[in-house]
């Protein structure tokens, strides 16, 4: 029962509409004029897991500096969305990179928020301020089944934590 559905990079217009829309979500009202949308195009395309990190990080650090960051990092799709990861991970506080280490064996498939709070060892309260900054910086995925709302992290965060977190940290404690 399971089907395969292919997804294409948005087009240049579907890309700034979405780009626009995430701005608007995230509270940030000033968009991006077409020709700052079409260079930012340029570099990452329709990607839309690209252009939702982009629009979080725009809330926080202007549209120049992240694209001076992209043009240092220029080069493999690889090496852009490890810039942007490495970006949003430097703008993280502490609890919310905590948090994310939690998801790395939680199911694929996501887990209940009952059980990653517990996992967490945080309160309630601190758990689901952290849960919004992730959210915030679209790190989370959510899906809704007949029980329960169940979060998960995308799979090239899952990425990123493995490749750029977990093994940073052990050439660290060598």
């Amino acid at each position: 029962y399971i089907q395969s559905v292919p997804l294409f990079e948005l087009d240049f217009d579907s890309a700034c509409e979405l780009l626009d829309v995430e701005n608007t979500r995230r509270g940030f009202e000033k968009n991006l004029s077409h020709e700052d949308c079409k260079e930012l195009y340029e570099i990452v395309g329709g990607v839309p897991l690209a252009i939702k990190l982009i629009a979080a990080q725009l809330h926080l650090r202007s549209f120049e500096a992240i694209l001076e960051g992209f043009r240092q990092a220029r080069g493999s799709i690889d090496e852009v969305y490890r810039y942007l990861y490495w970006e949003t991970w430097q703008l993280l506080g502490d609890p919310a990179r905590k948090l994310l280490l939690t998801f790395l064996p939680a199911d694929p498939e996501g887990e209940n928020l009952a059980f990653l709070q517990m996992m967490s060892g945080q309160e309630e309260e601190a758990f689901y301020l952290t849960l919004r900054e992730l959210d915030r910086f679209s790190l989370l995925e959510t899906a809704r089944d007949e029980q329960a709302l169940r979060v998960r992290l995308h799979r090239l965060t899952v990425t990123f934590l493995q490749t750029n977190i977990l093994s940073t940290w052990d050439k660290n404690e060598a």
